[in-house]
């Protein structure tokens, strides 16, 4: 796949990415969020019983789960689009 097909998923990934690790390092994370805990479960998963190093590589793995998720929901969409031009 053509590197430029990942600009679109990044950005979208890293605009949640950004609030959903603010929601993990916060003290005011508390509390649930159901829209942000999914972008948490990894750092909150290798910062449980670990340190806040842990948690951050937790969340950069995530990060590059929801690139590729993102990545494979949008390349129909492009495919479509390539085609009606």
């Amino acid at each position: 796949m053509n590197p430029k097909n990942y600009k679109i998923p990044t950005i979208l990934a890293v605009l949640y990415w950004i609030p959903a690790t603010l929601y993990l390092f916060s003290d005011a994370g508390t509390g649930s969020n159901s829209f942000l805990v999914p972008g948490c479960i990894l750092g909150f998963a290798f910062g449980y019983g670990g340190s806040l190093l842990l948690a951050l590589l937790g969340q950069l793995i995530n990060l590059i789960v929801l690139i590729l998720i993102g990545s494979l929901l949008y390349e129909p969409i492009r495919r479509m689009r390539a085609n009606e031009k």
